[in-house]
């Protein structure tokens, strides 16, 4: 094989890289103009998504950066205390200073590990059932499919 056809594979190879990556944004922008198009799903996901930060995501950032400030007295106002917090691993020395502090993390590690290993059999369960059973009720199935249906739905947007 000489030069020019090495030169000929590799851009064959790149024109159908980007005839590929085309389709996939088409695709994309189908999906979300799809999405427009049904106010309920769109509402549904957009209320998640605001439940999830709302009381996930904010209350694990103030845990976060509580976990490594500390209050500090600056001064007083009007006979208030004034308090400022100040990064620091004080909370961190503390708790693992502390035996007892050290079998609830114990204790709390074991669980974690056996809910992760549950979750994960649980959903290799499902998924198996997914993959390799087959239904014979009629109303079974619409149940199946409409619950992976819209679980699909919303996981791919």
């Amino acid at each position: 094989m000489d030069q020019n056809e090495v030169l000929k594979d590799n851009s064959a190879v790149r024109d159908e890289k980007n005839r590929i990556r085309k389709a996939q944004r088409q695709s994309k922008l189908l999906d979300v103009k799809k999405l427009m198009k049904e106010p309920f799903t769109l509402t549904v996901i957009l209320l998640i998504t605001l439940f999830l930060l709302l009381f996930v995501v904010y209350p694990l950032l103030n845990l976060f950066v509580g976990a490594f400030s500390k209050s500090v007295k600056v001064g007083t106002v009007d006979g208030i205390a004034v308090r400022e917090d100040q990064f620091s691993f004080e909370n961190f020395t503390y708790i693992f200073s502390k035996i007892y502090f050290g079998d609830a993390i114990k204790n709390s590690m074991i669980i974690g590990l056996i809910v992760a290993f549950g979750a994960t059999l649980f959903g290799f369960f499902f998924a198996y059932v997914e993959v390799y059973v087959k239904f014979k009720s009629k109303i079974i199935s619409e149940i199946h499919f409409t619950f992976f249906h819209i679980s699909y739905r919303c996981i791919a947007v």
